[in-house]
Protein backbone atom coordinates (compact mmCIF):
# COMPACT_ATOMS: atom_id res chain seq x y z
CA UNK A 1 0.00 0.00 0.00
CA UNK A 2 2.25 2.82 1.31
CA UNK A 3 6.02 2.83 1.63
CA UNK A 4 9.23 2.68 -0.35
CA UNK A 5 10.72 -0.34 -2.09
CA UNK A 6 13.87 -1.71 -0.48
CA UNK A 7 17.32 -1.68 -2.02
CA UNK A 8 18.57 -4.96 -3.53
CA UNK A 9 22.29 -5.69 -3.92
CA UNK A 10 23.62 -8.88 -5.53
CA UNK A 11 27.41 -9.31 -5.90
CA UNK A 12 29.73 -12.18 -6.78
CA UNK A 13 33.46 -11.76 -6.25
CA UNK A 14 34.51 -14.53 -8.62
CA UNK A 15 31.46 -16.18 -10.16
CA UNK A 16 28.43 -15.63 -12.33
CA UNK A 17 24.96 -14.49 -11.24
CA UNK A 18 21.70 -16.15 -12.33
CA UNK A 19 18.37 -14.96 -10.88
CA UNK A 20 14.66 -14.91 -11.55
CA UNK A 21 12.61 -11.72 -11.53
CA UNK A 22 13.78 -8.89 -9.27
CA UNK A 23 11.27 -6.39 -7.86
CA UNK A 24 11.93 -3.31 -5.67
CA UNK A 25 8.85 -1.37 -6.77
CA UNK A 26 6.31 0.65 -4.79
CA UNK A 27 2.62 1.23 -5.47
CA UNK A 28 2.49 4.47 -3.40
CA UNK A 29 6.07 5.57 -2.75
CA UNK A 30 9.58 5.43 -4.16
CA UNK A 31 11.22 2.45 -5.81
CA UNK A 32 14.28 0.82 -4.28
CA UNK A 33 17.64 0.65 -6.03
CA UNK A 34 18.83 -2.59 -7.68
CA UNK A 35 22.58 -3.28 -7.98
CA UNK A 36 24.08 -6.42 -9.55
CA UNK A 37 27.82 -6.99 -9.96
CA UNK A 38 29.79 -9.96 -11.30
CA UNK A 39 33.21 -10.44 -12.94
CA UNK A 40 31.66 -13.06 -15.25
CA UNK A 41 28.17 -13.39 -16.77
CA UNK A 42 24.91 -12.04 -15.34
CA UNK A 43 21.57 -13.60 -16.32
CA UNK A 44 18.28 -12.40 -14.87
CA UNK A 45 14.62 -12.02 -15.71
CA UNK A 46 12.53 -8.86 -15.42
CA UNK A 47 13.85 -6.11 -13.10
CA UNK A 48 11.36 -3.63 -11.63
CA UNK A 49 12.20 -0.59 -9.48
CA UNK A 50 9.25 1.44 -10.76
CA UNK A 51 7.08 3.48 -8.43
CA UNK A 52 4.19 5.93 -8.28
CA UNK A 53 6.66 8.64 -7.22
CA UNK A 54 10.43 8.23 -7.69
CA UNK A 55 11.69 5.23 -9.63
CA UNK A 56 14.67 3.41 -8.15
CA UNK A 57 18.04 3.14 -9.89
CA UNK A 58 19.15 -0.03 -11.69
CA UNK A 59 22.90 -0.61 -11.99
CA UNK A 60 24.37 -3.79 -13.47
CA UNK A 61 28.10 -4.33 -14.00
CA UNK A 62 29.57 -7.45 -15.61
CA UNK A 63 33.02 -8.57 -16.70
CA UNK A 64 31.29 -10.94 -19.13
CA UNK A 65 27.83 -10.80 -20.74
CA UNK A 66 24.58 -9.33 -19.41
CA UNK A 67 21.38 -11.10 -20.41
CA UNK A 68 17.95 -10.03 -19.16
CA UNK A 69 15.16 -11.94 -20.88
CA UNK A 70 11.51 -12.38 -19.98
CA UNK A 71 8.09 -12.64 -21.60
CA UNK A 72 6.91 -9.37 -20.02
CA UNK A 73 6.52 -6.30 -22.32
CA UNK A 74 8.91 -4.27 -20.13
CA UNK A 75 12.15 -6.03 -19.19
CA UNK A 76 13.71 -3.27 -17.05
CA UNK A 77 11.30 -0.79 -15.47
CA UNK A 78 12.36 2.15 -13.28
CA UNK A 79 9.53 4.45 -14.35
CA UNK A 80 7.40 6.91 -12.35
CA UNK A 81 3.74 6.16 -12.99
CA UNK A 82 1.67 8.84 -11.20
CA UNK A 83 0.45 11.64 -13.56
CA UNK A 84 0.27 14.11 -10.63
CA UNK A 85 3.74 13.28 -9.28
CA UNK A 86 6.93 15.33 -9.63
CA UNK A 87 9.01 12.16 -9.16
CA UNK A 88 11.75 11.21 -11.61
CA UNK A 89 12.43 7.95 -13.37
CA UNK A 90 15.29 5.92 -11.99
CA UNK A 91 18.59 5.88 -13.88
CA UNK A 92 19.39 2.58 -15.63
CA UNK A 93 23.08 1.77 -16.13
CA UNK A 94 24.40 -1.44 -17.71
CA UNK A 95 28.16 -1.81 -18.20
CA UNK A 96 29.51 -5.04 -19.68
CA UNK A 97 32.79 -6.30 -21.07
CA UNK A 98 30.83 -8.59 -23.40
CA UNK A 99 27.37 -8.62 -24.99
CA UNK A 100 24.24 -6.98 -23.58
CA UNK A 101 20.97 -8.69 -24.49
CA UNK A 102 17.58 -7.35 -23.32
CA UNK A 103 14.46 -9.10 -24.61
CA UNK A 104 11.97 -6.21 -24.55
CA UNK A 105 11.51 -2.59 -23.44
CA UNK A 106 13.75 -0.62 -21.08
CA UNK A 107 11.70 2.11 -19.41
CA UNK A 108 12.68 4.98 -17.11
CA UNK A 109 9.88 7.21 -18.37
CA UNK A 110 7.66 9.50 -16.32
CA UNK A 111 3.88 10.00 -16.46
CA UNK A 112 4.01 13.20 -14.34
CA UNK A 113 6.18 16.31 -14.43
CA UNK A 114 9.48 14.77 -13.30
CA UNK A 115 12.47 14.00 -15.50
CA UNK A 116 12.92 10.68 -17.23
CA UNK A 117 15.77 8.62 -15.84
CA UNK A 118 19.02 8.54 -17.80
CA UNK A 119 19.71 5.24 -19.60
CA UNK A 120 23.32 4.24 -20.21
CA UNK A 121 24.29 0.96 -21.91
CA UNK A 122 27.98 0.30 -22.57
CA UNK A 123 29.52 -2.86 -24.05
CA UNK A 124 33.32 -2.56 -24.18
CA UNK A 125 34.02 -5.48 -26.52
CA UNK A 126 30.64 -6.92 -27.48
CA UNK A 127 27.33 -6.06 -29.10
CA UNK A 128 23.99 -4.75 -27.81
CA UNK A 129 20.59 -6.19 -28.75
CA UNK A 130 17.41 -4.88 -27.13
CA UNK A 131 13.84 -3.68 -27.48
CA UNK A 132 12.60 -0.11 -26.99
CA UNK A 133 14.31 2.49 -24.80
CA UNK A 134 11.97 5.04 -23.18
CA UNK A 135 13.17 7.90 -20.94
CA UNK A 136 10.47 10.38 -21.94
CA UNK A 137 8.30 12.49 -19.65
CA UNK A 138 4.66 13.47 -20.14
CA UNK A 139 5.00 16.94 -18.56
CA UNK A 140 8.73 17.22 -17.80
CA UNK A 141 12.05 16.68 -19.55
CA UNK A 142 13.26 13.45 -21.07
CA UNK A 143 16.34 11.71 -19.76
CA UNK A 144 19.53 11.18 -21.76
CA UNK A 145 20.03 7.85 -23.54
CA UNK A 146 23.53 6.52 -24.33
CA UNK A 147 23.91 3.21 -26.21
CA UNK A 148 27.58 2.49 -26.84
CA UNK A 149 29.12 -0.77 -28.08
CA UNK A 150 32.25 -2.12 -29.70
CA UNK A 151 30.18 -4.27 -32.07
CA UNK A 152 26.71 -4.13 -33.62
CA UNK A 153 23.79 -2.32 -31.99
CA UNK A 154 20.27 -3.58 -32.71
CA UNK A 155 17.32 -1.87 -31.03
CA UNK A 156 13.67 -1.05 -31.50
CA UNK A 157 12.50 2.54 -30.83
CA UNK A 158 14.72 4.93 -28.84
CA UNK A 159 12.56 7.58 -27.16
CA UNK A 160 13.58 10.51 -24.95
CA UNK A 161 10.86 12.94 -26.02
CA UNK A 162 7.13 12.99 -26.68
CA UNK A 163 5.03 14.26 -29.60
CA UNK A 164 3.05 16.50 -27.25
CA UNK A 165 2.85 20.23 -26.59
CA UNK A 166 2.64 19.54 -22.83
CA UNK A 167 6.02 17.83 -22.46
CA UNK A 168 9.31 19.61 -21.74
CA UNK A 169 12.63 19.14 -23.52
CA UNK A 170 13.72 15.94 -25.20
CA UNK A 171 16.77 14.19 -23.75
CA UNK A 172 20.03 13.81 -25.65
CA UNK A 173 20.36 10.50 -27.54
CA UNK A 174 23.75 8.99 -28.38
CA UNK A 175 24.11 5.70 -30.28
CA UNK A 176 27.70 4.73 -31.10
CA UNK A 177 29.08 1.50 -32.55
CA UNK A 178 32.89 1.54 -32.60
CA UNK A 179 33.43 -1.32 -35.08
CA UNK A 180 29.95 -2.47 -36.06
CA UNK A 181 26.62 -1.36 -37.53
CA UNK A 182 23.51 0.28 -36.07
CA UNK A 183 19.98 -0.94 -36.79
CA UNK A 184 17.02 0.75 -35.08
CA UNK A 185 13.38 1.49 -35.82
CA UNK A 186 12.59 5.08 -34.76
CA UNK A 187 14.55 7.68 -32.76
CA UNK A 188 12.58 10.42 -30.99
CA UNK A 189 13.97 13.29 -28.87
CA UNK A 190 11.12 15.70 -29.60
CA UNK A 191 10.31 18.64 -27.32
CA UNK A 192 6.99 20.22 -26.39
CA UNK A 193 7.47 23.34 -24.30
CA UNK A 194 11.25 22.89 -24.45
CA UNK A 195 14.04 22.17 -26.90
CA UNK A 196 14.43 19.01 -28.89
CA UNK A 197 17.28 16.81 -27.70
CA UNK A 198 20.52 16.46 -29.63
CA UNK A 199 20.76 13.16 -31.53
CA UNK A 200 24.18 11.66 -32.34
CA UNK A 201 24.35 8.40 -34.33
CA UNK A 202 27.80 7.11 -35.32
CA UNK A 203 28.95 3.72 -36.57
CA UNK A 204 31.92 2.11 -38.28
CA UNK A 205 29.62 0.20 -40.65
CA UNK A 206 26.05 0.67 -41.96
CA UNK A 207 23.38 2.73 -40.21
CA UNK A 208 19.72 1.86 -40.74
CA UNK A 209 16.83 3.62 -38.98
CA UNK A 210 13.21 4.59 -39.49
CA UNK A 211 12.32 8.22 -38.66
CA UNK A 212 14.64 10.46 -36.63
CA UNK A 213 12.91 13.28 -34.79
CA UNK A 214 14.02 16.19 -32.62
CA UNK A 215 11.28 18.65 -33.50
CA UNK A 216 9.37 20.99 -31.16
CA UNK A 217 5.58 21.24 -31.06
CA UNK A 218 5.13 24.33 -28.83
CA UNK A 219 7.99 26.61 -27.75
CA UNK A 220 11.70 25.88 -28.09
CA UNK A 221 14.37 25.07 -30.65
CA UNK A 222 14.68 21.90 -32.68
CA UNK A 223 17.61 19.69 -31.67
CA UNK A 224 20.66 19.06 -33.82
CA UNK A 225 20.78 15.67 -35.59
CA UNK A 226 24.11 14.14 -36.64
CA UNK A 227 24.39 10.77 -38.41
CA UNK A 228 27.82 9.52 -39.48
CA UNK A 229 29.15 6.23 -40.80
CA UNK A 230 32.92 5.73 -41.02
CA UNK A 231 32.82 2.90 -43.56
CA UNK A 232 29.21 2.08 -44.45
CA UNK A 233 26.03 3.44 -45.96
CA UNK A 234 23.22 5.38 -44.28
CA UNK A 235 19.54 4.56 -44.78
CA UNK A 236 16.89 6.45 -42.77
CA UNK A 237 13.24 7.41 -42.76
CA UNK A 238 12.09 11.00 -42.40
CA UNK A 239 14.33 13.36 -40.40
CA UNK A 240 12.72 16.23 -38.49
CA UNK A 241 14.43 19.00 -36.48
CA UNK A 242 11.75 21.66 -36.98
CA UNK A 243 10.16 24.10 -34.51
CA UNK A 244 6.67 25.57 -34.46
CA UNK A 245 7.76 28.58 -32.36
CA UNK A 246 11.56 28.77 -32.35
CA UNK A 247 14.62 27.89 -34.43
CA UNK A 248 15.16 24.70 -36.39
CA UNK A 249 17.98 22.32 -35.48
CA UNK A 250 20.83 21.47 -37.81
CA UNK A 251 20.88 18.15 -39.70
CA UNK A 252 24.21 16.58 -40.73
CA UNK A 253 24.66 13.27 -42.57
CA UNK A 254 28.04 11.85 -43.59
CA UNK A 255 28.95 8.57 -45.28
CA UNK A 256 31.78 7.37 -47.56
CA UNK A 257 29.24 5.31 -49.52
CA UNK A 258 25.57 5.92 -50.34
CA UNK A 259 23.06 7.95 -48.32
CA UNK A 260 19.34 7.28 -48.72
CA UNK A 261 16.73 9.15 -46.69
CA UNK A 262 13.19 10.42 -46.88
CA UNK A 263 12.01 14.00 -46.23
CA UNK A 264 14.33 16.23 -44.16
CA UNK A 265 12.79 19.17 -42.25
CA UNK A 266 14.72 21.77 -40.26
CA UNK A 267 12.18 24.51 -40.94
CA UNK A 268 10.99 26.87 -38.21
CA UNK A 269 8.87 29.92 -37.48
CA UNK A 270 12.08 31.89 -36.87
CA UNK A 271 15.50 30.64 -38.06
CA UNK A 272 15.66 27.53 -40.23
CA UNK A 273 18.31 24.96 -39.34
CA UNK A 274 21.17 24.02 -41.67
CA UNK A 275 21.13 20.78 -43.68
CA UNK A 276 24.52 19.33 -44.66
CA UNK A 277 24.90 15.97 -46.42
CA UNK A 278 28.24 14.56 -47.58
CA UNK A 279 28.57 11.26 -49.43
CA UNK A 280 31.40 9.39 -51.14
CA UNK A 281 28.73 7.63 -53.24
CA UNK A 282 25.20 8.68 -54.20
CA UNK A 283 22.68 10.81 -52.31
CA UNK A 284 19.01 9.87 -52.72
CA UNK A 285 16.25 11.74 -50.87
CA UNK A 286 12.85 10.62 -52.06
CA UNK A 287 9.40 11.04 -50.56
CA UNK A 288 5.80 11.69 -51.55
CA UNK A 289 5.73 15.05 -49.75
CA UNK A 290 5.70 18.24 -51.90
CA UNK A 291 8.84 19.55 -50.17
CA UNK A 292 11.69 17.03 -49.84
CA UNK A 293 14.21 19.24 -48.01
CA UNK A 294 12.77 22.13 -46.00
CA UNK A 295 14.90 24.61 -44.00
CA UNK A 296 12.57 27.56 -44.50
CA UNK A 297 11.49 30.33 -42.11
CA UNK A 298 7.69 30.51 -42.06
CA UNK A 299 6.68 33.49 -39.87
CA UNK A 300 5.83 36.62 -41.94
CA UNK A 301 6.75 38.90 -39.00
CA UNK A 302 10.11 37.19 -38.31
CA UNK A 303 13.59 38.43 -39.23
CA UNK A 304 14.89 34.85 -39.18
CA UNK A 305 16.84 33.41 -42.11
CA UNK A 306 16.39 30.20 -44.00
CA UNK A 307 18.88 27.46 -43.19
CA UNK A 308 21.67 26.75 -45.67
CA UNK A 309 21.32 23.46 -47.58
CA UNK A 310 24.54 21.79 -48.75
CA UNK A 311 24.74 18.44 -50.56
CA UNK A 312 28.17 17.21 -51.66
CA UNK A 313 28.38 13.85 -53.40
CA UNK A 314 30.98 11.91 -55.36
CA UNK A 315 28.14 10.26 -57.32
CA UNK A 316 24.57 11.14 -58.26
CA UNK A 317 22.23 13.41 -56.32
CA UNK A 318 18.52 12.59 -56.64
CA UNK A 319 15.82 14.66 -54.88
CA UNK A 320 12.21 13.77 -55.59
CA UNK A 321 10.55 17.16 -55.09
CA UNK A 322 11.17 20.73 -53.88
CA UNK A 323 14.20 22.00 -51.95
CA UNK A 324 13.19 25.05 -49.91
CA UNK A 325 15.25 27.45 -47.79
CA UNK A 326 12.90 30.35 -48.47
CA UNK A 327 11.70 33.00 -46.03
CA UNK A 328 8.20 34.40 -45.46
CA UNK A 329 9.48 37.34 -43.36
CA UNK A 330 12.31 39.83 -43.80
CA UNK A 331 15.27 37.49 -43.31
CA UNK A 332 17.57 36.15 -46.03
CA UNK A 333 16.87 32.92 -47.85
CA UNK A 334 19.32 30.17 -47.03
CA UNK A 335 22.07 29.42 -49.56
CA UNK A 336 21.60 26.17 -51.51
CA UNK A 337 24.70 24.36 -52.76
CA UNK A 338 24.52 21.04 -54.64
CA UNK A 339 27.76 19.50 -55.93
CA UNK A 340 28.18 16.15 -57.70
CA UNK A 341 31.86 15.50 -58.46
CA UNK A 342 31.41 12.63 -60.92
CA UNK A 343 27.66 12.11 -61.29
CA UNK A 344 24.44 13.82 -62.27
CA UNK A 345 21.81 15.86 -60.42
CA UNK A 346 18.05 15.34 -60.74
CA UNK A 347 15.62 17.29 -58.56
CA UNK A 348 12.46 19.34 -58.23
CA UNK A 349 12.24 23.07 -57.54
CA UNK A 350 14.87 25.09 -55.67
CA UNK A 351 13.55 28.04 -53.64
CA UNK A 352 15.79 30.37 -51.62
CA UNK A 353 13.66 33.48 -52.07
CA UNK A 354 12.50 35.92 -49.38
CA UNK A 355 9.17 37.76 -49.17
CA UNK A 356 10.63 40.94 -47.64
CA UNK A 357 14.40 40.29 -47.60
CA UNK A 358 17.12 39.06 -49.92
CA UNK A 359 17.22 35.73 -51.69
CA UNK A 360 19.97 33.24 -50.97
CA UNK A 361 22.52 32.08 -53.53
CA UNK A 362 21.88 28.82 -55.42
CA UNK A 363 24.75 26.73 -56.84
CA UNK A 364 23.98 23.52 -58.77
CA UNK A 365 27.20 21.96 -60.06
CA UNK A 366 27.65 18.48 -61.56
CA UNK A 367 30.05 16.49 -63.71
CA UNK A 368 27.12 15.04 -65.68
CA UNK A 369 23.58 16.08 -66.58
CA UNK A 370 21.52 18.47 -64.46
CA UNK A 371 17.72 18.14 -64.55
CA UNK A 372 15.62 20.44 -62.35
CA UNK A 373 12.26 22.13 -62.15
CA UNK A 374 12.15 25.87 -61.27
CA UNK A 375 15.19 27.56 -59.69
CA UNK A 376 14.05 30.56 -57.62
CA UNK A 377 16.16 33.03 -55.61
CA UNK A 378 13.96 36.09 -56.11
CA UNK A 379 10.29 37.05 -56.05
CA UNK A 380 8.10 38.96 -58.50
CA UNK A 381 7.18 41.45 -55.77
CA UNK A 382 8.02 45.08 -55.02
CA UNK A 383 8.31 44.21 -51.30
CA UNK A 384 11.18 41.75 -51.61
CA UNK A 385 14.87 42.68 -51.54
CA UNK A 386 17.61 41.53 -53.91
CA UNK A 387 17.57 38.26 -55.81
CA UNK A 388 20.30 35.75 -54.97
CA UNK A 389 22.98 34.70 -57.43
CA UNK A 390 22.16 31.52 -59.38
CA UNK A 391 24.89 29.28 -60.84
CA UNK A 392 24.09 26.10 -62.79
CA UNK A 393 27.13 24.32 -64.25
CA UNK A 394 27.42 20.92 -65.94
CA UNK A 395 31.04 20.01 -66.66
CA UNK A 396 30.42 17.21 -69.20
CA UNK A 397 26.65 17.02 -69.54
CA UNK A 398 23.50 18.98 -70.40
CA UNK A 399 21.20 21.25 -68.38
CA UNK A 400 17.40 20.97 -68.46
CA UNK A 401 15.30 23.25 -66.24
CA UNK A 402 11.89 24.90 -66.32
CA UNK A 403 12.17 28.54 -65.12
CA UNK A 404 15.02 30.48 -63.47
CA UNK A 405 14.12 33.51 -61.36
CA UNK A 406 16.53 35.85 -59.51
CA UNK A 407 14.27 38.90 -59.64
CA UNK A 408 14.63 41.81 -57.21
CA UNK A 409 12.00 44.05 -55.63
CA UNK A 410 13.59 46.86 -53.63
CA UNK A 411 17.04 45.56 -54.51
CA UNK A 412 19.10 44.32 -57.44
CA UNK A 413 18.37 41.26 -59.51
CA UNK A 414 20.75 38.38 -58.92
CA UNK A 415 23.42 37.37 -61.40
CA UNK A 416 22.53 34.21 -63.35
CA UNK A 417 25.29 31.97 -64.75
CA UNK A 418 24.31 28.88 -66.79
CA UNK A 419 27.05 26.82 -68.42
CA UNK A 420 27.17 23.29 -69.83
CA UNK A 421 29.31 21.09 -72.05
CA UNK A 422 26.23 19.90 -73.95
CA UNK A 423 22.71 21.26 -74.58
CA UNK A 424 20.97 23.84 -72.39
CA UNK A 425 17.16 23.93 -72.26
CA UNK A 426 15.16 26.26 -70.00
CA UNK A 427 11.85 28.10 -69.81
CA UNK A 428 12.04 31.80 -68.87
CA UNK A 429 15.14 33.32 -67.27
CA UNK A 430 14.50 36.40 -65.13
CA UNK A 431 16.63 38.86 -63.16
CA UNK A 432 14.46 41.95 -63.47
CA UNK A 433 13.60 44.50 -60.75
CA UNK A 434 10.07 45.63 -59.89
CA UNK A 435 10.81 48.61 -57.62
CA UNK A 436 14.29 50.06 -57.00
CA UNK A 437 17.58 48.52 -58.09
CA UNK A 438 19.50 47.21 -61.09
CA UNK A 439 18.65 44.21 -63.21
CA UNK A 440 21.07 41.32 -62.81
CA UNK A 441 23.47 40.03 -65.45
CA UNK A 442 22.46 36.82 -67.26
CA UNK A 443 25.08 34.59 -68.92
CA UNK A 444 24.21 31.35 -70.75
CA UNK A 445 26.98 29.30 -72.43
CA UNK A 446 27.25 25.86 -74.00
CA UNK A 447 30.65 24.41 -74.89
CA UNK A 448 29.43 21.84 -77.40
CA UNK A 449 25.61 21.95 -77.64
CA UNK A 450 22.64 24.11 -78.51
CA UNK A 451 20.76 26.59 -76.31
CA UNK A 452 16.98 26.69 -76.12
CA UNK A 453 15.28 29.11 -73.67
Amino acid sequence: AFGNGGNINVKSENGKINTGRIAASSVNGNGGNVTINSPINIETKQIISAASNEGGKVEITSGGNIQITDTTPVTIDSSSSNPTSTGNGGAITLASEGDITISNQISSGVKGSGTGGDINFNSNSGKIASGDYDSSSSSGNGGAIDIIAFGDIITSAVISGQDSDTSGSGGKITIDSNKGSITTTSINAAGGKGDGGTIEITAFDNISTDFIKSSVLAFGNGGNINVKSENGKINTGRITASSVNGNGGNVTLNSPINIETKQIISAASNEGGKVEITSGGNIGITDTTPVTIDSSSSNPTSTGNGGAITLDSEGDITISNQISSGVKGSGTGGDINFNSNSGKIASGDYDSSSSSGNGGAIDIIAFGDIITSAVISGQDSDTSGSGGKITIDSNKGSITTTSINAAGGKGDGGTIEISAFDNISTDFIKSSVLAFGNGGNINVKSENGKINT
